[in-house]
């Protein structure tokens, strides 16, 4: 048998673990990143939909802005729609069931009974409102990306603007509540449209509160102009028939 040379080096046995493995990457000085942000609860897959509903209004009235940071700015629509009609639908129909009690406090001979809404009303709303409700938030966000656009704020793109006026009309559950939801429904949907346009579009809140009012200043202008018009024709009748 042949015999290795002592001064020889000794043979590698053969292993399982041959050629080695390269060794591990050393370790990275930077920190890592945080972690995905999770999606706004009504467009979270899986959600069963009356959970996203409850969860995305309770985040909306209570972190309105960490909502609207969760909110995508691109993608599908639908959604925001389909949310914005369901909360639109429930405040709808309430608004028409309070008024009916209402019609019967007033007094007879009442200056307000021309002005009393009719109690058909209530169905033909429920039935109506989702058609309503889309053409306004089609109408709505064409207006207020074409403010945005003034003041220089339209920097996402129309779905943008409309995602925010879907999920901003969340404080539409107050109608629920008789005589004073209205008004809390109204300012709410003010208050949380403003934030959104501002996530949505990374702009500050007083662009975006310009681009929510401006609108409404503007037709407080046009309506009183148009008074003003008015009342001079009416007056300017009134002095010409005296005249004669």
């Amino acid at each position: 048998m042949e015999e290795w040379p002592p001064d020889a080096p000794a043979p590698i046995p053969p292993s399982d673990d041959w050629p080695p493995s390269p060794p591990p990457p050393p370790p990275s000085d930077e920190p890592p990143g945080p972690p995905p942000t999770a999606v706004i609860p009504w467009e979270q897959p899986g959600l069963p939909w009356t959970t996203a509903l409850v969860e995305t209004v309770k985040l909306l009235l209570s972190k309105p802005r960490e909502a609207f940071e969760r909110m995508p700015i691109t993608g599908d629509p639908l959604r925001p729609v389909v949310f914005a009609i369901l909360l639109g639908w429930v405040g709808a129909i309430f608004n028409a069931a309070w008024s009916i009690p209402f019609r019967h406090i007033m007094p007879a001979g009442s200056p307000y009974g021309s002005y009393q809404m009719p109690a058909f009303f209530l169905p033909v709303m429920a039935l109506f409102a989702p058609i309503l409700i889309v053409c306004m938030l089609l109408l709505w966000s064409a207006i207020l990306h074409l403010m945005l656009m003034i003041v220089g704020g339209a920097k996402n793109g129309f779905g943008a603007t409309l995602r925010a006026l879907c999920y901003s009309r969340a404080p539409e559950i107050f109608q629920v509540l008789p005589f004073c939801g209205t008004l809390i429904a109204l300012v709410g949907d003010i208050f949380l449209l403003i934030q959104g346009l501002a996530v949505a579009h990374r702009i500050s809140i007083g662009k975006a509160a310009l681009a929510v009012l401006l609108p409404l200043v503007l037709c407080c202008i046009c309506f009183t102009v148009l008074l003003v018009t008015m009342g001079s024709a009416i007056m300017a009748h009134m002095l010409q028939g005296m005249q004669h």
